[in-house]
């Protein structure tokens, strides 16, 4: 198996975690501790496309209760 490449800088990818701010309307919800392959150089993130579907509904469903500022901790 190849190790995953970072697609800005061609680094070494491998798994870690990121923090994602998510703007919805008038409300931000940031989700800490999200899975992710992170670039070993520069720390920028790559999430599979499950993961970015989980994330986008945890946002969705807090902005939906009017929060202005929220802090979640993602969970699989």
């Amino acid at each position: 198996m190849t190790a995953a490449k970072c697609p800005l800088c061609k680094g070494t990818m491998a798994a870690g975690t990121t923090d994602l701010t998510l703007r919805r309307g008038r409300s931000v919800v940031v989700v800490e501790a999200v899975p992710a392959l992170v670039c070993q150089a520069y720390g920028e993130a790559s999430l599979s496309a499950e993961v970015s579907q989980a994330v986008y509904a945890l946002a969705d469903r807090e902005a939906s209760r009017g929060v202005a500022l929220e802090f979640c901790t993602y969970a699989a």
